[in-house]
């Protein structure tokens, strides 16, 4: 297949606007309030992607509505290898629903397990194939900006606290599904961060291609393993587009 190897591509930057207010979702509770950063803090705040490559993986589930549309994840993110598995509810107002499906990505291609391709393609004499591969392209795909947004929350290095210091904002504490935590905005990020395991226990942005919230919740901090499609079961997206389009509607 002709896009089955997809060479590494240079990662999109995600265009990113400050949060608004108190944007926390009903299950997190923050004060309005706030200061900046103390030394601690901001050793803390530095250290949390760091922590997250450390651990090698989490649970995950994503919150993204906007307009009249939405994109809810649930799934685990393998941070070590850069793998992420999903299973993706995204419903338009006024359409009618679309089947749920299983996304597997790294930082390059996005495998999906698009609901009804299978016998589809069966039918037309092409048995056993049940993904579709595209690349990562956040410019041309809103759960693939969703995608490339889960992959910016692990480094191999810690951030300069020092910086921190002077662009940092402590807004209080709170709790994330009845975790303690510490809630920072730095920049166009807030961090919810575990008072007692340091982990990064929930992250919003603001996207300001589709104006919307992204809310990304983890637990279950650990390493995980997530097999990606085998071969012959993958298609590329340039062989089934009409197909692809068909049974996704509108749904990117």
């Amino acid at each position: 297949m002709s896009e089955r190897h997809l060479g590494r591509i240079i990662p999109t930057a995600i265009v990113l606007v400050a949060l608004v207010g108190s944007g926390c979702s009903s299950s997190s509770k923050t004060s309005t309030s706030s200061s900046r950063v103390t030394e601690d803090q901001a050793a803390e705040l530095a250290s949390v992607l760091y922590l997250d490559g450390q651990a090698a993986g989490a649970a995950l589930a994503v919150d993204v509505p906007f307009g009249v549309a939405r994109f809810r994840l649930k799934g685990e993110i393998d941070w070590a290898n850069h793998v992420g598995r999903a299973t993706v509810h995204s419903t338009v107002t006024g359409t009618a629903d679309v089947a749920d499906r299983d996304v597997v990505w790294n930082p390059d291609v996005v495998f999906e397990q698009v609901p009804g391709l299978q016998e589809k393609l069966a039918a037309q004499g092409r048995p056993g194939i049940s993904w579709v591969a595209r690349r990562l392209d956040p410019r041309a795909s809103t759960l693939h900006l969703i995608l490339r947004l889960i992959d910016t929350t692990s480094s191999t290095t810690r951030d300069n606290p020092q910086l921190l210091m002077s662009k940092a904002r402590y807004l209080g504490r709170g709790s994330v599904s009845q975790v303690a935590v510490d809630v920072f905005r730095e920049g166009t990020i807030r961090y919810s961060i575990g008072r007692k395991d340091h982990r990064l226990h929930r992250m919003q942005a603001w996207l300001a291609g589709i104006r919307a919230t992204a809310t990304l919740t983890f637990s279950d901090f650990g390493s995980r393993e997530i097999p990606t499609p085998d071969d012959p079961s993958i298609v590329a997206l340039d062989q089934v587009s009409g197909l692809y389009q068909q049974l996704l509607g509108t749904q990117k």
